[in-house]
């Protein structure tokens, strides 16, 4: 199997499927060729193929399909099923690379009177989106506890929950932010508002943040297809009419140059707090899918994404909208490592607002 495995890191799809297909005609119990084929068909967005060969790796499978549960997860998710996907992303907690916790997980009951520590467990952008059910908690009568990335211990102090530094601290239950959509039985017909970030919007006609690249320490192989090379913006930082604002906090010595030639403003930015500072100030948004959409949309500024042809789950497939975020418009791949429509839709999309203003 190591050769289709190669071939989907490379991102040879039709190939690989083609791999899986020759197995499955000489074995059609191989979970494995089932699970990779999987795979194949979600990378190329057939997604109800997918479903199809995740559940046949699954049920021949069962005592070790946590990676084959969790990809089915996705694509539940991706596909709007948000309560079928979200109980099974439960799976990535059965990833034997993680340690056991000491204390039982709050899977939605009934808990008043109790102490629940709610803790992070994914990216600071997950964070941000799944806090929208820590208010929501208070309908339990338990005493929360929020262990909760440093960083963005200053946006969230209004939550009125200890915000911990540490997962350690005695409870009677636990649960990671991840599960929350899970236990609250979230469809995509009851998905709660988001948490509004504490801020003064006073937002200037024409100004607009950008961020062109993902975080690095997600690793490469996650933030490279989300991120853009800044000379692809050219044809929205040359538009009359419009002030561009950086809002992306690691900048290399190349990309200062360029901002300085195209006359964007880079205003230092040390933390969360100096960001929302920026945003304020911003008519809207375009971003990549980072940590910076969340926070951006959270605080109900019109938010543009720009998103790769294999986009994440939470965007869903096939939207230009989200029900996460009422204020977010996506703008999508149409070619697997193209960005050439969506930057020119963004374009078409900036000249009409320009010209509405006027």
């Amino acid at each position: 199997m190591n050769q289709i495995e190669n071939l989907i890191i490379s991102e040879k799809f039709d190939e690989a499927r083609k791999q899986c297909l020759m197995r499955l005609t000489e074995n059609r119990q191989d979970p494995i060729a089932w699970h990779y084929l999987g795979m194949c068909h979600y990378f190329t967005q057939r997604f109800d193929e997918s479903i199809d060969a995740y559940q046949n790796a699954i049920r021949l499978q069962p005592a070790f399909a946590w990676m084959s549960c969790f990809n089915l997860s996705q694509a539940f998710l991706i596909t709007g099923d948000l309560e079928k996907g979200f109980a099974l992303f439960e799976s990535r907690l059965i990833d034997p690379r993680r340690l056991s916790k000491p204390v039982p997980k709050w899977l939605g009951e009934e808990i008043s009177g109790k102490t629940l520590l709610v803790h992070q467990d994914e990216g600071l952008g997950d964070a941000i989106q799944f806090l929208r059910y820590i208010p929501y908690l208070q309908n339990y009568h338990c005493r929360v506890l929020l262990y909760l990335n440093k960083d963005l211990h200053g946006l969230f102090q209004h939550l009125n929950v200890p915000l911990l530094t540490d997962r350690i601290y005695e409870c009677d239950l636990h649960v990671e932010t991840g599960s929350l959509p899970f236990c609250f039985k979230t469809t995509l017909s009851n998905i709660l508002p988001p948490v509004k970030i504490v801020c003064s919007r006073q937002p200037e006609i024409g100004r607009i943040g950008i961020v062109w690249q993902s975080s690095k320490s997600i690793g490469p192989e996650i933030s490279a297809p989300k991120s853009l090379n800044l000379e692809q913006w050219q044809p929205l930082l040359t538009l009359p009419g419009f002030q561009y604002v950086c809002v992306q906090k690691d900048v290399s010595p190349e990309d200062a140059a360029f901002l300085e030639r195209h006359g964007v403003e880079r205003p230092p930015i040390a933390s969360f707090t100096d960001t929302v500072k920026i945003l304020e100030r911003c008519e809207r948004v375009i971003c990549v899918d980072t940590c910076v959409a969340h926070l951006s949309a959270s605080m109900g500024s019109p938010t543009w994404i720009l998103l790769p042809f294999n986009a994440c789950w939470r965007w869903l497939a096939n939207r230009t909208d989200s029900p996460w975020y009422p204020s977010v418009k996506l703008f999508r791949q149409c070619r697997n490592k193209i960005w050439d429509e969506p930057i020119q839709e963004i374009k078409q999309e900036l000249i009409h607002c320009r010209t509405s203003s006027n």
